[in-house]
């Protein structure tokens, strides 16, 4: 009921949105609405009131983004769908992800959700896709039967890997929309 009332929601929304200008000239709807909820939906899992209140309100709508996407890569894999569903349909849904994630640094969402990330896009042009791709790798690892996954890790540096693709990459994610501290560069 509640997916089916944001679904009308969305779309009486999408006809009164303004356009925002993305990539190649292509004009796609805003949902205002949806992404004013950021702030809210941050509040949620953005970590303690203070932190957040040291954001600024396009800071806590990329940083909000940047999360729905997280959520949702994790969700291929780890969601109770998910472990009904065989290797390689979990793999044709990652990398079909991945293509999505492409077509969302060219200008082209797919849905309202992607539209928020490529809003952050235009907004955070520093925002590189690396460490997005490197997430997409982690949830390979994520999925059992498939060559990147593993039950165990051998070594030290396997473990790091795997904690950079499924964790590290959030911060990566984050930090031109963060900044550094006076002195540091994001490369520090």
């Amino acid at each position: 009921l509640l997916v089916a009332l944001l679904r009308a929601l969305l779309l009486r929304a999408r006809d009164r949105a303004p356009s925002l200008p993305l990539a190649r000239g292509r004009n796609v709807p805003l949902t205002l609405w949806l992404l004013s909820l950021s702030p809210r939906a941050v509040s949620r899992v953005a970590g303690p009131r203070v932190a957040r209140s040291l954001m600024s309100d396009a800071q806590r709508k990329a940083v909000w983004a940047i999360y729905v996407w997280c959520r949702r890569t994790d969700d291929i894999v780890d969601s109770p769908v998910a472990m009904l569903q065989g290797t390689a349909r979990l793999t044709q849904e990652i990398e079909e992800w991945e293509g999505r994630l492409e077509r969302i640094w060219e200008g082209i969402p797919t849905d309202t959700l992607d539209l928020a990330l490529a809003d952050t896009v235009v907004q955070y042009p520093d925002l590189p896709i690396a460490p997005f791709k490197d997430m997409v790798l982690g949830m390979l690892m994520d999925t059992p039967g498939h060559p990147l996954a593993k039950d165990r890790y051998e070594t030290w540096d396997d473990l790091y890997e795997y904690c950079y693709r499924v964790a590290g990459t959030v911060g990566l994610m984050t930090l031109p929309i963060m900044g550094t501290a006076p002195g540091f560069t994001q490369d520090d």
